[in-house]
């Protein structure tokens, strides 16, 4: 198997208005309410591979916390890894916090990106980028706030 790249990520989203590595957690937070959160304890929580050679699986031990982390490998570019749609949660026109925490297997750069569709045109956008250290969790945290008209959010 090829491995250019491993992600293991356990993410937490948390939502005040606002939205890879071996492991992964992200929470998304509006008005300091938790409105998303996946940290992998007892689902995927919608999240898939965004790319047709990545391969995810649930790791136990390896979270943040030593709970269950999101493990990603077999990627060849920072744009290949997974993805979620969080459209049943998020809305255009509110501000939303996002906060993915990331451990890489080796130091490089990880990248919190968004997609949305308005106007009929699809977006895609980087909302923040990290240096990671190898072995060690990075936290991204970013916010942001899509056009009133913004549907299909993806994480």
């Amino acid at each position: 198997m090829h491995w250019k790249k491993s992600i293991l990520a356990l993410l937490l989203v948390s939502a005040t208005a606002v939205q890879s590595v071996p492991a992964f957690e992200l929470d998304i937070k509006a008005s300091a309410e938790t409105i998303v959160k996946n940290d992998f304890e007892v689902s995927y929580g919608g999240w898939y591979e965004n790319a047709d050679n990545v391969s995810m699986s649930v790791e136990n031990g390896e979270g943040i916390d030593g709970s269950k982390a999101m493990f990603v490998s077999d990627r060849h570019n920072a744009s290949e890894g997974i993805s979620s749609d969080k459209s049943l949660y998020l809305t255009g026109g509110k501000n939303y916090v996002y906060n993915v925490n990331i451990k890489t297997s080796k130091s490089d750069t990880a990248y919190l990106r968004i997609s949305y569709e308005n106007n009929g045109k699809i977006n895609n956008k980087v909302l923040k980028s990290e240096k990671t250290k190898a072995g060690k969790w990075t936290k991204i945290t970013s916010k942001y706030k899509a056009p009133a008209d913004a549907k299909n959010i993806t994480i």
